[in-house]
């Protein structure tokens, strides 16, 4: 038969097992209650010129963050990179009650469709564009083939690039056939097939044409061994 020395230890273990209990419950309750452990500071690292303050402000707002142990920082990357001009987001806890985000922006190469940006990975997104973003190349295609045009585009650019001719704009039919326009306003057609030989052939055929008093609208590269020319004034006429 047990004696009262171990019904009081039990109940003195009992009770320590109680109390431990209910500090942990204070406990959890305290990480749940945002006014008494709220995140008090947010931190942004990385250059982002075209998000503001306000936008990043607006984003962390749209549902209360809840205390800094509570705080969903996969959230809240998904509502940084849910902005515009965000291309990736990073959201770290740093004690005792900050927020650190780390922002990446878009890098845009190209108007794309006269209405969307594309990225340094052939990624499109919509974002407002600034005088900065006009002067890039203007690049239409399908969505789906975003990627692909970006890099049969960058193909074509160096080759013309080397002998001193900037593109403007480039055009890439869904069935991959490609017309280019040149900053001067000169415009290539190249077609489907061989399109890097047919450049490299304007690249040494056109300097023959720059002793011609008329002025040429279009070059078109579709044929074997030559080109067609198109003059500004036949153009001209043509137009109702």
């Amino acid at each position: 038969m047990r004696g009262w020395g171990f019904w009081l230890g039990l109940g003195f273990f009992a009770l320590v097992c109680l109390g431990f209990m209910a500090g942990g419950l204070a406990l959890w309750h305290t990480m749940q209650d945002q006014g008494k452990l709220p995140v008090e500071s947010i931190e942004v690292k990385g250059e982002h010129p075209h998000t503001s303050a306000a936008q990043i402000r607006a984003a962390l707002n749209q549902k209360p963050l809840g205390s800094f142990f509570t705080v969903d920082v996969n959230q809240v990357q998904q509502r940084l990179e849910a902005l515009p001009w965000i291309y990736q987001a990073a959201v770290r806890k740093a004690w005792p009650r900050k927020l650190q985000l780390f922002l990446v922006e878009q890098h845009p190469v190209a108007v794309w469709n006269d209405k969307a940006l594309l990225n340094d990975q052939g990624q499109v997104f919509k974002a407002a564009m600034g005088e900065a973003e006009q002067q890039l190349v203007h690049l239409y295609g399908d969505d789906d083939n975003a990627a692909e045009v970006l890099a049969g585009y960058q193909g074509l650019a160096t080759l013309l690039e080397g002998s001193g001719y900037q593109l403007a704009a480039a055009w890439c039919s869904d069935r991959n056939s490609w017309d280019l326009q040149l900053k001067d306003g000169l415009k290539i057609v190249l077609g489907r097939e061989d399109t890097l030989r047919r450049v490299q052939r304007f690249i040494d055929s056109f300097p023959f044409l720059k002793g011609e008093q008329r002025q040429p609208a279009y070059l078109d590269m579709r044929y074997d061994t030559g080109f067609a020319v198109g003059w500004q004034e036949e153009e001209k006429k043509e137009k109702p």
